[in-house]
């Protein structure tokens, strides 16, 4: 071929592969449409997580498209993924300096992670451009108080109160900030500054109740009362019923000694609005008033009457009576005993002193009193009840106070004395219930219902000692006697209901289910707001294994308590044991918006979001089920199940910085959780960062020493971290219709780099005729995880090779896990006709299992040819290790073994069949095995076979 052809071939396999690369380019979207496809994901359905990756692949397309970079930004802000969302934002800042929006996001970030000297000059250059935004100045204010900088935030309200005069917000910050300052003052006693702060609080708002209140203080502080009370009566001209204004006014008039204007001001509150407060206050000014205006005492001048001559009647009844109306207790206690000692019997002497003992609360003493009385007046029938109070009392004070010993024999007595039998009688029975001594109190209650037949609640105490025994049939045999006896009376209805509770529970405790469900209808269709039957009701169903029994007693006792929280989670539980979790959600969501503090509520929601996750991901509906583990780890933010499933489903949807995000803030609760550890080793992995994978991979070992499984894991990512390969090769060939045979061997030396890989080969081969030698460059290039380029260049002496070739592909990962490759090769022959190739391949993976197909169409530019491959591998070990079977038809088939005979066998029918076994020692020393078997079709009745072995040895280093 001349030179000039050589160079038209050269070029139109590079316009051939820039058309293939076109066509694969056309597939994807544009970077406008993935705009807006990402705005309608984030600010329409709220899935954040989504729109970051249709911004990242947009900007694959056009890096230096700033709205979808601005977009990323916020999405990572909504992500709380900070770092990141600050790394998009400048970029868009630096590009675009006056960008507001931009300069917004940043310094939500900057506030958001406490980097508040950043936020704080975000939002100075943004006052630059905007003066006067409010809400900015506002957020500049927050940031210094956050600081702890209230020298700048008060210059900062000041001058934002200054353009903002007649803002009531802003008014009543910049008020609070001075009456906040004045308050300091005050602590220090600085009457001047204090007042001074005061009066300027007063200025922004005359009518402040709070500062008029703190300046009357000031005032009483000072020792001002006047001025003190001027303030109270200006406050009170606006504020006429505030209690501690009123309170003030009350008080300074009083020490002012101003009672006649004290007791005016109160008495004319007084009929506007009744207060037994401002009665006492009243009561109380006017003992003040009148001790301050009275001179004189009559009391004072008796008992010196008293004193000279004790046998004053007169004087005697004065001072008793004055004493006794007056709380003179002391002074009548000793009027009283001097005068029992000069007649003790006296029946007035002796009542007036159980008084005094009683007013005293000496209960002791008037008790004794009282019973002297009885026994030297056994007559009186005033006294006779006063003491069978009196035995009453007492009987009920041991009563309350649990002392039945003490309380019976009391009772027994009062039993005989007449009007007191029947409820003497009601206290003992109920002493004898109280200590549980349930065959006396039966026999009581017996005796009771025999002398007063038509009393139904001694039939009820009945009932209810037979329910203490634990006789329920009996018990309710009555409450039922007495519910149908009495129909139109709840209470017997509620007593029947309320016995059938405990006979339910001890049902059930005896797995008598059906029984107790029997029971259950029953108090409910005599009581439908009976909590307790819905919930034994549901309690026999889930023990019978009947959850829609359960959930209908559930939606019964719902209908009677919409609101009851416990039955509504035991509803959403039961939905989740029915699988029914989205349902379990919905309930659970509701909820949660009623008691959104309720941890119980948040650990089942979790746990049901968690259910759904895992069912959605069956699915195969990854996208929901992220949201649902989302959902769960919101909360519940210490599942870190919920987190692992995130994790899975971000690594294999390729979302690598979200899964990041998650296994970070997984691991800032827990470092030295094995499973997150275990993780993060593996998203290191598949971002080829190999060195730190293998740190968080050997940190995460088990126990006791890793498994066999996990120690080749380690063998595995400890090799990948080797950049380095070379190896060598070599092919033997065997004929069938001749003797010869021929060898070619091959050094190799591979680079490996993140999105690059460069080889380089050298083939020898020794022929009779000389010896051949093929030098080989081939470039690997990734230019997105879907999608990468080959190239293979080859140049060759005269003997045994091909003197030239060239080759290139397009690989395209789609979303069905196909692969699909576009490529031309030309190869210049030894006789120097050129074979140009158009290559065309779809390859797919189940598991550990890869097939690959491939065509080729060649022409020599006279004639055309055709080939067809196809191959299949099973992985073990990593994918490390595979067996590999390989089968072509064709004219020829792709082979390096053939490409110096391509001109020979060009013409013929070429089948092949081959097998392979490739191994990795440590994942670092490569051994291979395969063997080819070729059939060419010669002639009519005429094949050839040709048989190749291939040995592979590569190490990395």
């Amino acid at each position: 071929m001349s030179r000039n052809n050589y160079f038209k071939f050269l070029c139109l396999l590079g316009v051939l592969q820039v058309f293939a690369l076109h066509a694969f380019a056309q597939q994807e979207l544009s970077s406008d449409e993935y705009y807006k496809l990402a705005r309608i994901e984030g600010n329409q359905k709220g899935n954040y997580r989504k729109a970051a990756n249709l911004c990242r692949k947009g900007l694959e397309i056009e890096p230096g498209d700033m709205d979808l970079r601005q977009y990323l930004g916020k999405c990572y802000l909504e992500l709380k993924m900070y770092d990141s969302s600050r790394y998009e934002l400048k970029k868009v800042v630096d590009k675009f300096p006056r960008n507001v929006d931009a300069r917004h996001y940043l310094i939500n970030v900057e506030y958001q992670t406490g980097r508040y000297s950043s936020a704080i000059c975000y939002i100075n250059e943004l006052l630059e451009v905007t003066p006067y935004w409010k809400g900015l100045w506002l957020k500049k204010i927050a940031i210094y108080n956050e600081m702890g900088n209230k020298v700048e935030s008060k210059r900062a309200l000041t001058r934002l109160y200054s353009i903002f005069p007649e803002d009531s917000m802003v008014k009543r910050y910049y008020r609070d900030m001075i009456s906040e300052e004045a308050d300091k003052y005050a602590k220090t006693g600085d009457y001047k500054m204090t007042k001074d702060l005061y009066d300027r609080v007063l200025t922004v708002e005359p009518t402040d109740l709070k500062t008029i209140q703190k300046q009357v203080n000031l005032e009483l502080k000072a020792g001002k009362k006047n001025t003190a009370l001027e303030l109270t009566e200006i406050g009170l001209s606006n504020y006429p019923y505030d209690p501690i204004l009123i309170m003030k006014k009350i008080g300074l008039l009083q020490e002012l000694r101003m009672f006649p204007e004290a007791i005016m001001y109160i008495e004319g509150l007084l009929k506007k609005y009744p207060s037994a407060t401002l009665r006492n206050t009243l009561n109380e000014l006017k003992l003040e008033s009148a001790r301050y205006y009275n001179n004189t005492d009559p009391y004072v001048l008796y008992q010196k009457v008293y004193a000279s001559s004790p046998g004053n009647q007169e004087a005697f009844t004065f001072l008793l009576n004055n004493a006794l109306s007056k709380g003179y207790y002391d002074d009548a206690q000793e009027y009283l005993s001097s005068a029992l000692k000069r007649n003790p019997g006296s029946k007035d002497l002796l009542l007036k002193q159980m008084s005094l003992y009683e007013k005293l609360n000496k209960t002791t003493e008037a008790n004794k009193t009282l019973e002297k009385l009885a026994t030297k007046f056994p007559g009186d029938g005033d006294i006779r009840e006063k003491y069978a109070t009196l035995l009453l009392q007492q009987g009920k004070s041991f009563f309350q106070d649990q002392l039945y010993a003490q309380a019976e024999p009391i009772f027994q007595k009062l039993a005989r004395t007449p009007g007191y039998s029947e409820l003497a009688n009601e206290y003992i029975f109920s002493i004898y219930a109280a200590q549980k001594n349930y065959p006396q109190a039966l026999n009581q209650i017996n005796s009771m219902i025999s002398r007063y037949p038509s009393n139904e609640e001694y039939v009820v105490k009945k009932s209810s000692i037979l329910e203490e025994m634990g006789r329920f049939d009996e018990a309710m045999e009555i409450s039922n006697t007495l519910s149908q006896r009495n129909p139109g009376n709840e209470r017997f209805k509620n007593i029947y209901v309320s016995q059938s509770v405990p006979f339910i529970k001890q049902l059930l405790e005896n797995e008598k289910y059906d029984s107790a469900l029997v029971i259950v209808e029953d108090v409910l269709s005599q009581d439908p707001k009976s909590m307790q039957a819905y919930e034994y009701g549901i309690n026999a169903n889930s023990a019978k294994g009947n959850l829609d029994g359960a959930l209908s007693y559930c939606e019964r006792g719902l209908s009677a308590f919409p609101e009851h929280k416990e039955l509504s989670i035991k509803k959403a539980g039961l939905l989740s044991e029915k699988k029914d979790h989205f349902n379990a959600i919905q309930e659970l969501e509701i909820l949660k918006q009623r008691y959104p503090y309720n941890q119980k509520i948040k650990g089942s929601l979790a746990e049901a979001y968690f259910m759904q996750g895992k069912v959605l991901e069956k699915r195969n509906q990854p996208d929901s089920a992220f949201q649902h583990y989302v959902k769960s780890l919101e909360n519940d933010p210490k599942d870190t199940f919920a987190l692992y499933r995130i994790v899975n489903i971000e690594i294999e949807s390729k979302a690598y910085e979200i899964a990041k995000f998650y296994t970070e803030a997984g691991l800032s609760q827990y470092p030295d959780n094995q499973p997150l550890l275990y993780k993060k080793g593996v998203l290191h992995e598949l971002l080829q960062n190999y060195d730190s994978a293998y740190h968080f991979i050997k940190l995460a070992e088990p126990a006791g020493g890793g498994n066999k499984e996990y120690l080749n894991y380690l063998d595995y990512l400890y090799a990948k971290r080797y950049k380095n390969q070379i190896g060598i090769q070599f092919t033997r060939s065997f004929f069938d219709s001749t003797q010869f045979k021929s060898a070619i061997a091959a050094l190799e030396y591979t680079r490996f780099e993140k999105r690059n890989t460069y080889t380089y080969r050298f083939y020898y081969a020794a022929r009779p005729v000389g010896t051949g030698v093929q030098n080989e460059l081939e470039w690997f290039h990734k230019i997105n995880p879907k999608l990468y380029t080959q190239a293979n260049i080859a140049v060759a002496n005269q003997f045994a090779f091909p003197k030239f070739r060239i080759s290139g592909s397009v690989f395209k990962l789609l979303k069905s896990e196909y692969e699909l490759e576009a490529g031309l090769r030309y190869v210049l022959q030894r006789n120097n006709i050129g074979l140009l190739s158009g290559i065309g391949g779809v390859s797919r993976e189940w598991n550990d299992v890869w097939v690959n197909l491939r065509g080729f169409i060649m022409t020599d530019f006279s004639k055309m040819y055709s080939a067809v491959t196809l191959q299949s591998r099973y992985y073990l070990n990593y994918r490390n290790d595979y067996f590999m079977i390989i089968g072509s038809l064709g004219t020829p088939p792709e082979e390096k073994t053939l490409d110096f005979q391509l001109n020979t066998f060009l013409t013929y029918v070429t089948r092949m069949v081959g097998a392979g076994y490739q191994h990795k020692i440590k994942h670092r020393t490569t051994i291979g095995l395969q063997g080819n078997w070729f059939n060419f079709r010669v002639a009519e009745n005429y094949n050839v076979n040709q048989y190749n072995i291939f040995i592979t040895l590569m190490t990395l280093f």
